[in-house]
């Protein structure tokens, strides 16, 4: 059985996630329950347990003040939210697992799935504290989880060149190599665009602080400071400009 506590300050929450569990999940077996950071951190300490359900705004903080506070982490997190974006952005970052709220059974079970099959892994407190450096950490420190097939690599952000996208892959280019990812551009895209990237091609995401020039003929393309040549696609160019001119 995999136990679990779930820390839910909504009781409507709390109860429609404890049936969806109790239907959907019968290898999930919920050990405690609480409603604030401070009941929280009287249900964890002392127990033993395998997985926290957390909703990420509580009635006296969040669940990352909840985890900072704690002795431990050796256990695996899920997240329930509203939409937040500075949280969600910081949990994807980490490659950890949330649901939105309102949540669905599907996808409930499909997160609990993939605590299962990771409960044999060893990699769960890396993420875990990857999420708690880079919720405290200046942007310029704030690192990336790059899942492949054998380990998870935490790897900076401004070190990252650029990404190029070959279909559901994604190559991301560092000064001194690259390293190929089974996901799509557009999630990376997703997840840098606030970080100083910008997408500049229907193949191409750019960190800006890694552009030297921006030439004008040919359609318009750029030029790195490692040297590449990228060309800006017709319907991009206006956004590129424009978010060039923002950092000047």
């Amino acid at each position: 059985m995999l136990k679990t506590i779930i820390l839910e300050d909504e009781a409507n929450n709390l109860a429609y996630l404890q049936d969806l569990l109790a239907e959907y999940c019968p290898n999930v077996e919920v050990v405690g329950t609480a409603t604030s950071v401070a009941d929280g951190l009287r249900c964890a300490v002392g127990r033993s347990f395998d997985l926290a359900l957390l909703d990420v705004e509580l009635k006296d903080g969040s669940a990352f003040d909840w985890l900072t506070q704690l002795p431990a982490t050796d256990f695996h997190l899920i997240f329930i939210t509203a939409y937040d974006h500075y949280a969600i952005q910081a949990i994807r970052h980490s490659a950890i697992d949330y649901l939105l709220k309102p949540i669905q059974a599907e996808d409930l079970t499909g997160a609990i799935g993939k605590v299962k099959a990771r409960q044999q892994e060893h990699e769960e407190n890396s993420r875990l504290r990857e999420l708690l450096h880079n919720l405290e950490a200046e942007p310029e420190e704030k690192r990336l989880a790059i899942p492949q097939k054998d380990k998870i690599e935490f790897i900076l952000i401004r070190d990252i060149i650029r990404c190029q996208g070959d279909g559901n892959y994604t190559h991301i280019l560092l000064p001194d190599r690259k390293i190929t990812v089974a996901k799509t551009l557009r999630e990376y895209e997703e997840l840098l665009s606030a970080a100083g990237f910008v997408r500049i091609h229907q193949s191409h995401l750019v960190q800006i602080r890694c552009i030297a020039a921006y030439y004008k003929q040919e359609g318009g393309y750029l030029k790195l400071r490692d040297g590449t040549r990228l060309s800006v696609s017709r319907h991009r160019r206006e956004y590129v400009l424009e978010r060039l001119r923002e950092v000047q």
